[in-house]
């Protein structure tokens, strides 16, 4: 009788959901990306992969507000999540966001 009022784990989401929702979350990234990008300007001489790094910390918390499955996914997948915004908005050249993926890459190996 009494686990009638127990709260249930809600059912994890299916891969197809997953992916669904990583698709519409990188969409939504690309928007803030380039509404951030238009709004704020950097000095030319400030390296993409910098403000690729300002821009990760209001981007997972994006994600993982509106997305509560995401707050678990190791950090990876909130990377390429923005990294794949960053590429589509066609604000950089894939030149340039290869580039600081590279460099990030590097960086955070240690």
């Amino acid at each position: 009788m009494f686990g009638l009022f127990k709260r249930r784990k809600p059912t994890p989401p299916s891969s197809d959901e997953l992916e669904s929702h990583m698709v519409i979350a990188t969409g939504a990234l690309l928007t803030k990306w380039t509404d951030f990008h238009q709004q704020l300007k950097f000095k030319s001489d400030v390296p993409l992969s910098e403000i690729i790094e300002i821009f990760i910390v209001p981007a997972r918390e994006y994600v993982t507000s509106t997305y509560p499955e995401f707050s678990s996914a190791p950090n990876q997948v909130v990377w390429m999540m923005v990294f794949s915004a960053v590429m589509e908005s066609g604000t950089h050249s894939k030149e340039a966001v290869n580039e600081a993926v590279a460099e990030l890459e590097v960086k955070y190996a240690k």
